[in-house]
């Protein structure tokens, strides 16, 4: 009797958490349709679009992320990659002016560029530049000079991530979190060993003062 008692349980616990999982997962599922819904409302708010304008915008965002994520999975060499990113930029604007008036367009330029700024700023802040690792790790030219073609090439590949993203970092995150360790991988691969246990603890410092900061921020917001 005890034990059928126990086996009940158990099965009623592993229910029990196997709903909590998937209640979960259909909120976070939820909540990443709804931001997409969230930033196509504040564009048509703010850009005062008519019913076939926003019919027009969804298409062409749509359009334009499914083909960042076919060019992010093709094997193209990096330079024509990154032509044709630029290619498919050009293009996207070009529709976009289509679609909307000159004051529309403008006022989407200025949107897109403060975001843009915003993202480059908090780049700046994340992770050992190039100079602070020459510096701090005694790197040779060689080293230094591959050093400079993997993040030229990450800086790249960020962006294509970020596209097919709609520029949604938190929707992105999983995509640059594995891009990151990559890239990771990358540097470590061009360093002695001693260098790269230099390397690793710059990073977990680093990682150390970004977690205090945001710590300090949230008792702020208090």
């Amino acid at each position: 009797m005890e034990n059928e008692m126990k086996t009940n349980l158990k099965k009623l616990l592993v229910a029990s958490a196997f709903l909590m999982t998937t209640v979960g997962m259909v909120g976070v599922v939820g909540a990443h349709q709804g931001k997409k819904g969230e930033r196509l409302e504040e564009i048509k708010a703010e850009l005062k679009l008519t019913p076939a304008q926003e019919k027009a915008f969804k298409t062409i965002q749509e359009d334009k992320r499914a083909k960042f994520k076919e060019l992010k999975k093709s094997d193209l060499p990096k330079e024509e990659k990154r032509a044709q990113m630029r290619a498919l930029k050009a293009e996207t604007r070009a529709e976009l002016a289509k679609t909307l008036d000159a004051q529309q367009l403008a006022k989407l330029d200025a949107k897109m560029e403060k975001r843009k700024a915003k993202f480059k700023g908090k780049r700046g802040e994340r992770g050992p530049r190039l100079e602070k690792l020459a510096d701090e790790l005694e790197l040779t030219e060689p080293q230094r000079n591959q050093i400079k073609s993997i993040m030229e090439d990450a800086k790249a590949e960020r962006e294509l991530i970020l596209e097919a993203n709609d520029s949604d970092r938190r929707q992105a995150r999983p995509e640059l979190k594995a891009h990151r360790q990559e890239v990771k991988g990358k540097i470590r691969a061009v360093l002695s060993a001693e260098q790269a246990a230099k390397f690793d603890a710059m990073k977990a410092k680093h990682k150390g003062d970004r977690k205090g900061k945001r710590k300090g921020q949230a008792k702020k917001g208090e």
